[in-house]
């Protein structure tokens, strides 16, 4: 059976800890103080949630994209993970604020939408800008299903 292509989104945390999420898979996420460790952990992460996971219904990662949106005065930088869902429509999330998911149909009118949803999250009573994780990057990794 062929290696399928995982992508692993790296976000740091207040207390300097690398979390990964593999979003192609259902709770796959991980964490290591450092690269090496975290990615070492979401390979075995990846293999485990292989085992549980219908890979058929699953959508396809089509990428990360940067947004910014200026609080109190301040430009803040957000990024977007977005896949392409089973009926062609983009649907993503911005991972460091949280329940903060949006959809369209082309990518202006998804970022559109979640440029929206992102100012309602922070205008959430619960969000604490200062206190929200460090986007690191996106790391590409290969697993059997």
């Amino acid at each position: 059976m062929p290696n399928r292509e995982f992508y692993v989104v790296i976000e740091k945390g207040q207390d300097g800890c690398l979390v990964g999420e593999a979003p192609q898979l259902r709770e796959c996420v991980n964490q290591g103080w450092t690269l090496d460790e975290l990615m070492a952990n979401m390979r075995q992460s990846i293999q485990a949630c292989l085992v549980d996971d219908d890979l058929d219904d699953r959508a396809e990662f089509v990428g990360v994209y940067k947004t910014e949106l200026a609080i109190k005065g301040k430009n803040r930088e957000f990024f977007v993970v977005v896949e392409k869902d089973e009926d062609d429509f983009l649907v993503g999330e911005v991972t460091q604020l949280p329940a903060c998911f949006s959809q369209g149909r082309a990518l202006e009118e998804f970022m559109e939408n979640m440029k929206e949803v992102i100012g309602l999250c922070l205008n959430d009573e619960d969000c604490d800008v200062n206190s929200l994780p460090h986007f690191v990057g996106v790391q590409k990794e290969r697993g059997k299903p």
